[in-house]
């Protein structure tokens, strides 16, 4: 073998070590990778994800590592709509009947709840118990607890006498 080919195989060889270099560790280069709507959920669940922006039919986010990534619904390529219960242990009012219930946002929190701009951690306060005057309690008939109890019927939230 002649100098020129010994040359030739080792630029050869660098390539192709710093080609599995880059792709075992990936080049950022801040293009979004299109990952399964599966995928996706799981991340949430893990809290990898620090960020999410629905876009049309187009969920765009980031990971906590700073990768951008790019997802569909797959059951109707659009966003869904979907509901959060957010628990908080019970006011002095609930503690005798339950030890938690559900945030309950009063009237002037709204606007701050729902602004966008507003950075997560700062919204922290409000998930607090319900004031004292907020809630009321009376009692309902106890068919109120029963699966077979009709959800239609106004009669099972209508206070009964002890």
């Amino acid at each position: 073998m002649n100098d020129l080919t010994k040359q030739i195989l080792l630029w050869v060889a660098l390539a192709v070590i710093l080609l599995a270099i880059f792709s075992q560790f990936g080049m950022r280069t801040g293009q979004p990778t299109t990952i399964d709507y599966s995928q996706f959920l799981t991340e949430v669940k893990s809290s990898s994800i620090e960020s999410v922006t629905l876009k049309g039919e187009i969920i765009e986010g980031k990971r906590r590592s700073g990768d951008p990534f790019v997802t569909y619904n797959p059951e109707t390529g659009k966003p869904q709509s979907t509901c959060t219960m957010i628990i908080t242990e019970a006011n002095d009012f609930v503690a005798g009947v339950h030890d938690r219930v559900p945030v309950i946002l009063e009237e002037k929190q709204f606007d701050e709840w729902l602004d966008n701009g507003v950075v997560p951690t700062s919204l922290l306060k409000v998930l607090k118990p319900a004031g004292e005057r907020i809630l009321a309690c009376h009692p309902v008939s106890k068919r109120v607890n029963s699966s077979r109890a009709d959800g239609d019927d106004a009669t099972l939230i209508t206070e009964v006498a002890l």
